[in-house]
C-alpha cells in the first residue's frame, strides 16, 4: 500500500520527526489543511495525486508542517532580497539607453480589462517573485479580510454602488480575484494592492480584543505594526514608482493607501496622495469624454475627485479640478440614487470650497471684508438650492434610516450602510454651507429687531435655522454607525460627528440670548442627550489602542468644555465668538480652552474663540425715545462697542475691528433719527 513517509525527493530538505500518526492514515500536510483525501497513484507512492499535480512537496503528518518553518530570519533575509532586487531595477533602468514610445492614450492603457496575468520583464518577475512570498497562508489572508471586516469599511461602502456589492460581500469580486492572492506573474501592482488591503484588515483587527486563534501571525510583529510593514513594502517596492501605478489598477491602489492613512489618523499623508493618484490619473487620459459613464475609469476618477474635495474640507485647502472636469450631466439621470447623491455631492463638495475660499480673502467672520463685490451669501443660497433639489431627485426611501443590527446579510448590511453614508453627506453638507453665517451671528453680542437693520444688515437666520436640525441628523447617524461597527477606526466619521455637536451647541448658545422666546428650548434635553452620547463613545477611544486616539482626546475635551459653556448659556451668561487675527485653521490645532473659554479651528476661517460676552448696561435703556428697534434685548446700545475688550486665554486680548465699530456707530447715529425711524 502507498505511503506518504517522507517528502519527495528534490522537493523539501528533511524534517525532523514530530509525531506518529494513527496507523492506517495516509494524509499528507497540504491535503489536510485543504480538508480533501489524500490519493495515492500505484507506482507513485511518495508523492499523492494532489501535490503531483501542483508540483509542491508531499510531506507526511509524521514530519513538521513546513507551513510553520519560517522564521523572523528567514522574513529578514526575503525583505533583504527584496530590497537588493529594487536596487538592481534601478541600476538597469539607470543604464538603459532610453526609447521613444508612442502615447498611450486612455482607451488603450486606463480603459483595458484587468490582465489576470500580465506580462512583465525578467527583473519585475523576481520582485514579484520575492513579495509573493511575504504573504501569509491564503487561508490567513482569507480571515485577515473577514475578520477585519475589509469589505464593510465606510470607504468600501461608499465604493459600493460604483461595484457590485453582492459579490464583494460573497467574495467572487472578478471570479474570485478578492480573496486569492496574486499570481507569481502577475503585474507587481496586483501584489501591491492586496498588502494594503491586508494592512487595512490589520488595522481593524488591532482594535479588536483578542484575535482569532487561526490568524498565526510572525510572533515579532504586533497586528498594528504588521499592518504598517505591508503598506511600507507596498509603498517602498511598488507605489512610490509612477511607472507601476500609471494605469486603474494603479489608481485604485493608490486609493487604498490613502485610506490607510486616513484611518491612522495622518490627514495630510492621505491628501497628498489623493493629489498624487488625481495627476496620474490625468497623465493618463483621465477623465476622457468617450468614456461611456459608468466604467471603471469613470468611477476610478469621481472616486478620487470625491475623496479629495471632502478631505480638502476637513484640512482647509482648494479643491483639485473643476466640476467641468468631473461630471457627465447627461448621463446623471441614468444613474442609480446612490450613485446619483455621490455624484452631485462631488460637485456641491467643490462649490463650498470655492466659496470658502473666497470668504478667506472677504474676512466675513472677522467683520472686514476687502471684496465687497462678491455677493458671499446670494452664492451660498444657489449652493443651497442645489441640495435642495438633490435631496428631491431620488425617492423617499432614499431618506429612510436604514436599522442595523448583526443578523443582517452582508450584503443587505453593506446596501444600508452605504445608503447611510450617503444621507450623512447630504447633512454634512448643509452645515459646512451655513456654519459661517452661524458664527457671524454668534459674533454679535447683541440683537436689533430686523425691521431697524434690514436695510444694512444682511439677515441670516435662515442659516441659523437649517443648520440645526441638519446637525441632528448627522449626529445620528454617526452614533448609529458606531452601534454597528464599535472598533472601527475612521477618522472621517469622528470629524463629521466633531462638526454637527460644536454646530448644534453653538445654536443653542445663540438660542439663548432669546430668553423664554427660544425656539430650541424644548429640544435642548434631546440635543444633549445626543451630543452626550457621542462624548462616552470618544471616552471609549480615549481608552483604547485605536490610531485616532490623541484626536479623540481633544475631542473630548473640546465637546465638554462647550457643553459647560452651554450650561453658562442658559443660566443667561453671555457668550460671543471671535477669530483669532492671522489664525489659520488646520487639524494639528483642533482645540483649547481656558478658564473663562475655549477656541477650536475651523476650516478656511482660522481659530474661533467662544468667549464671555460684555454685561449689559441696563442704565442706558430708554436714552433713545421711540427707538426700540435700535437697542438689543437686554437694552445694550450700539455705541458701546467702543468699549470692548474681550478676554481670550491667560494673556491675549481680542478687540473688535475697528470697521466693525464704525458700521455699529453708524447704525447708532442713524437710529437717532426720528424722521427715519418714524417712516412708515
Amino acid at each position: 500500500m502507498p505511503t506518504a513517509s517522507s517528502p519527495a525527493s528534490g522537493h523539501s530538505p528533511s524534517v525532523s520527526k514530530r509525531r506518529k500518526i494513527r496507523k492506517g492514515t495516509f494524509s499528507c500536510w497540504e491535503c489536510k489543511h485543504r480538508k480533501r483525501r489524500c490519493v495515492f497513484e500505484p507506482l507513485k507512492d511518495s508523492t499523492c495525486v494532489y501535490c503531483q499535480s501542483r508540483g509542491i512537496p508531499c510531506v507526511s503528518q509524521e514530519h513538521a508542517d513546513p507551513r510553520s518553518r519560517s522564521s523572523d530570519g528567514q522574513i529578514s533575509e526575503r525583505i533583504c532580497h527584496v530590497e537588493s532586487l529594487v536596487n538592481q531595477l534601478i541600476r538597469q533602468r539607470d543604464s538603459c539607453q532610453p526609447q521613444v514610445q508612442p502615447v498611450i492614450g486612455v482607451r488603450d492603457r486606463a480603459s483595458s480589462p484587468r490582465p489576470r496575468e500580465a506580462s512583465i520583464s525578467s527583473p519585475f518577475q523576481q520582485l514579484c517573485k520575492s513579495l509573493a512570498a511575504l504573504f501569509p497562508h491564503p487561508n490567513t489572508a482569507a480571515l485577515i479580510l473577514t475578520k477585519g471586516r475589509f469589505f464593510s469599511l465606510p470607504f468600501e461602502t461608499c465604493r459600493s454602488p460604483l461595484r457590485d456589492q453582492s459579490a464583494v460581500c460573497s467574495g467572487i469580486e472578478q471570479s474570485g480575484d478578492v480573496f486569492r492572492l496574486p499570481y507569481s506573474t502577475s503585474h507587481p501592482i496586483q501584489f501591491a494592492q492586496k498588502l494594503i488591503q491586508l494592512a487595512l484588515g490589520l488595522q481593524q483587527l488591532d482594535l479588536a480584543s483578542c484575535l482569532h486563534p487561526q490568524l498565526q501571525l510572525e510572533q515579532k510583529w504586533s497586528t498594528g505594526d504588521s499592518a504598517r510593514r505591508y503598506v511600507d513594502l507596498a509603498v517602498s517596492h511598488v507605489t512610490s514608482q509612477d511607472a507601476l501605478v500609471d494605469s486603474l489598477d494603479g489608481l485604485d491602489t493608490l486609493l487604498l493607501q490613502a485610506r490607510y492613512h486616513l484611518n491612522s489618523g495622518e490627514l495630510r499623508s492621505a491628501w497628498l496622495i489623493f493629489r498624487r493618484a488625481l495627476s496620474i490619473a490625468q497623465l493618463i487620459g483621465l477623465p476622457s469624454r468617450n468614456e461611456q459613464a459608468g466604467s471603471r475609469a469613470e468611477s476610478l476618477w469621481v472616486q478620487l475627485v470625491y475623496n479629495d474635495r471632502f478631505l480638502s474640507l476637513m484640512l482647509g485647502l482648494p479643491c483639485a479640478v473643476k466640476d467641468l472636469e468631473l461630471l457627465n450631466w447627461q448621463a446623471l439621470d441614468t444613474y442609480p440614487p446612490l450613485r446619483k447623491l455621490y455624484r452631485i455631492h462631488s460637485v456641491i463638495a467643490g462649490r463650498i470650497i470655492v466659496r470658502n475660499v473666497r470668504l478667506q480673502h472677504c474676512n466675513l467672520l472677522s467683520q472686514r471684508q476687502l471684496d465687497t463685490t462678491y455677493d458671499h451669501y446670494g452664492v451660498t443660497r444657489g449652493i443651497n438650492d442645489e441640495l435642495r433639489k438633490s435631496a428631491r431627485s431620488v425617492p423617499i426611501d432614499c431618506w429612510k434610516v436604514p436599522t442595523l443590527n448583526n443578523t443582517l446579510s452582508d450584503t443587505d448590511k453593506m446596501d444600508r450602510i452605504s445608503m447611510l453614508v450617503t444621507q450623512m453627506h447630504q447633512y454634512y453638507l448643509v452645515i459646512l454651507l451655513h456654519q459661517p453665517y452661524l458664527l457671524l451671528q454668534l459674533s454679535n453680542h447683541t440683537y436689533f429687531s430686523p425691521s431697524a437693520i434690514s436695510p444694512i444688515l444682511p439677515d441670516y437666520s435662515y442659516s441659523r435655522h437649517v443648520v440645526v436640525p441638519a446637525s441632528r441628523e448627522v449626529l445620528s447617524r454617526c452614533l448609529e454607525f458606531r452601534n454597528i461597527r464599535p472598533i472601527l477606526s475612521y477618522r472621517g466619521l469622528e470629524h463629521k460627528a466633531f462638526v454637527a455637536a460644536v454646530t448644534l451647541l453653538l445654536s443653542h448658545i445663540l438660542g439663548h440670548r432669546s430668553g423664554s422666546e427660544n425656539v430650541l428650548e424644548h429640544q435642548r434635553p434631546q440635543d444633549l442627550s445626543m451630543i452626550q452620547q457621542a462624548i462616552d463613545t470618544l471616552d471609549e477611544l480615549c481608552t483604547s489602542n485605536d490610531p485616532n486616539r490623541d484626536s479623540a482626546i481633544q475631542t473630548r475635551n473640546l465637546l465638554s468644555k462647550l457643553l459647560s459653556i452651554e450650561a453658562e448659556a442658559a443660566d443667561g451668561i453671555n457668550y460671543i465668538s471671535c477669530i483669532e487675527k492671522d489664525s489659520v485653521g488646520s487639524d494639528d490645532a483642533l482645540c483649547g480652552t481656558s478658564h473663562q473659554g475655549l477656541k477650536f479651528s475651523i476650516p478656511y476661517f482660522g481659530v474661533i474663540c467662544v468667549i464671555p460676552g460684555p454685561v449689559p448696561n441696563l442704565q442706558t435703556d430708554g436714552l433713545l425715545a421711540g427707538s426700540a428697534q435700535a437697542t438689543g434685548p437686554q437694552g445694550l446700545l450700539p455705541s458701546t462697542l467702543t468699549q470692548l475688550e474681550l478676554d481670550c486665554g491667560s494673556n491675549s486680548q481680542l478687540a473688535l475691528s475697528s470697521n466693525l465699530q464704525a458700521e455699529m456707530q453708524l447704525l447708532y447715529d442713524w437710529s437717532l433719527e426720528p424722521n427715519v425711524l418714524n417712516e412708515g
